[in-house]
């Protein structure tokens, strides 16, 4: 219920009220789960804060929830698109299998910020 809840907060822009059913849910022993959290990195990186969803990110992992492929790709995308495609390789080189899907907006974004060397890196990789 709190997961449904949360992705129709998560549609809207207020922020604020997502935030505030984010505080609410540990007062009432309420446990994020693996799909509230991706919920929550995809609305963070809409946002544009990627290093703030890279928190989330970890905060997932910590408590031993496995993130999706398009959790990984909403990350990967948002962090390359800010600038910080160290953190996204390094995300993108987490994941046992890295998909195209992930791939593909690294490359994407290395490619317009004028770094070929590094997305032509990272295209080989993908192909391999």
């Amino acid at each position: 219920m709190f997961t449904l809840l949360f992705e129709v907060l998560s549609s809207t822009d207020k922020p604020e009220e997502m935030e505030w059913l984010l505080d609410q849910m540990p007062k009432w022993g309420i446990p994020m789960n693996a799909l509230t959290y991706e919920i929550l990195i995809a609305k963070v990186c809409r946002f544009g804060a990627a290093e703030s969803a890279y928190e989330v990110f970890q905060e997932m992992k910590d408590v031993e929830h496995q993130p999706s492929v398009a959790a990984y790709a909403s990350l990967v995308e948002s962090l390359s698109k800010a600038g910080r495609e160290d953190i996204a390789i390094q995300v993108l080189e987490e994941m046992e299998t890295p998909s195209a899907e992930v791939y593909n907006p690294l490359v994407r974004n290395l490619v317009l910020a004028g770094k070929l060397g590094v997305a032509l890196t990272q295209y080989k990789k993908m192909l391999e």
